[in-house]
């Protein structure tokens, strides 16, 4: 079902509730899904600086913006990266009144995604994409299906719900490590490094991935793992969100 068939099913005049939840519910999860590549990256090896999070929400989980990313001895700076693209978007655009700020802003949390796309494939994690819709002076975020990955001489497959599970969690691990400045704050004190190997990222994945059985050909199947409590938003939006449309080029790869 699309989200304009939900739309049309909701009860106008009964409840703009359940709308409501259905876009929290999608926002959570991209937190989610970008949660989890950043936790497998740092057990690839992958360093990476995160900017703190000042403005937190009580019914969502934030996107995290990530600053840069080390590895193989060379650094992306995501966010100059972010900008030039999103500024050549905007000039493309040719009405740049259009782009309204929470427009822009969600267009580089997609472009933002895409580059850790980018350097998970590079670190030999495959991603399985859902299919999303084309909008109009938006770039589209990018949604996972699953992720594969081998570490420990296992191969490991993250379902949806493993991905919202282990990927929360990282998130929150990684936003606890944010307390204690301001945006007054030097530079250098609202950045949070996270470092290869991080050991609370370890203790998460084996919480989360390291449980399940073997089947014949000694790949992972995870056991489905327990929902987080969140402040009860629920995530299970795969039945009632379905996007349908090719994902939107970007023109140039941050990674040379």
């Amino acid at each position: 079902m699309s989200k304009q068939d939900v739309a049309k099913s909701i009860d106008v005049t009964g409840d703009k509730k359940d709308w409501d939840y259905l876009k929290r519910s999608s926002k959570t999860f991209e937190a989610c899904q970008q949660g989890a590549l950043l936790g497998l990256l740092s057990l690839f090896g992958v360093q990476y600086e995160i900017e703190k999070v000042y403005k937190k929400s009580t019914k969502t989980s934030p996107l995290l913006t990530v600053k840069s990313v080390e590895y193989f001895n060379k650094k992306i700076d995501v966010i100059n990266y972010v900008t030039l693209e999103m500024d050549k978007a905007v000039k493309c655009c040719g009405q740049e009144k259009k782009w309204a700020s929470r427009l822009i802003k969600r267009s580089m949390d997609a472009l933002s995604f895409s580059v850790l796309l980018e350097v998970a494939a590079e670190n030999s994690i495959a991603c399985q994409m859902k299919k999303t819709r084309k909008t109009e002076f938006t770039i589209v975020m990018k949604k996972v299906r699953s992720i594969t990955a081998q570490l420990h001489n296992m191969l490991f497959v993250l379902d949806k719900e493993t991905i919202r599970d282990f990927g929360l969690s990282v998130n929150r691990t990684i936003i606890d490590r944010m307390a204690g400045s301001n945006r007054k704050s030097s530079l250098i004190d609202r950045i949070v490094t996270v470092n290869p190997y991080d050991q609370q990222i370890e203790k998460l994945f084996e919480k989360y991935i390291c449980k399940g059985v073997y089947n014949n050909l000694s790949a992972f199947k995870p056991v489905p793992s327990i929902l987080l409590d969140f402040d009860g938003t629920n995530l299970e939006v795969k039945s009632f969100i379905s996007d349908s449309s090719d994902d939107q080029k970007r023109n140039r790869s941050p990674i040379a």
